[in-house]
């Protein structure tokens, strides 16, 4: 609630529906916008993460596609510090 207080750009979504939104991109070949979108926030919360059952080499993956790709950008789910 903070961040958004402040003005920062926040965005709240189920892992499920990253997933999909991220397949979708791929599928018509908009991936880089997509995640370019996804890093044009400054928080985002990815609520039910450990319901979605990735395969192993999706679940490495998953944190960059969603735009954590920088000492800046963290992916912090329930059993993360913060």
């Amino acid at each position: 609630m903070a961040a958004c207080q402040q003005g920062h750009r926040v965005r709240f979504a189920t892992a499920t529906a990253q997933v999909d939104e991220l397949i979708e991109a791929r599928d018509e070949r908009k991936l880089l916008r997509f995640e370019k979108q996804i890093a044009s926030y400054k928080l985002l919360i990815v609520d039910e993460l450990r319901l979605l059952p990735l395969p192993s080499e999706t679940e490495s993956s998953f944190p960059s596609a969603l735009g954590c790709t920088d000492d800046s950008s963290r992916l912090i789910g329930p059993d993360s510090s913060v």
